[in-house]
């Protein structure tokens, strides 16, 4: 490491020629790359997500359409979605 260098910057620079890099970007990058695709919402990756429940779990449609229904709620609704157990 030079002088002149950033200490963060060669540690990412390290960690992503050693293949352990992982990057998480906010979700406007993502649509913005995607065409808008509604997964990369937190909505939208939540209703991805209610929608394989059922088919992964073997629980009926009105699992899946109430807990839908639920993420039309508030904020605290969708915390519970994505903590909660099925």
């Amino acid at each position: 490491m030079s002088a002149m260098s950033d200490p963060y910057l060669d540690d990412l620079c390290e960690q992503l020629a050693r293949g352990i890099l992982v990057v998480i970007n906010g979700g406007g990058a993502g649509a913005a790359t995607t065409a808008g695709n509604e997964v990369v919402s937190w909505s939208g990756l939540l209703r991805n997500g209610i929608h394989h429940v059922p088919l992964l779990h073997h629980y009926d449609d009105a699992w899946e359409q109430q807990r839908l229904a639920q993420l039309q709620g508030d904020a605290t609704v969708r915390v519970d979605l994505a903590g909660g157990s099925a």
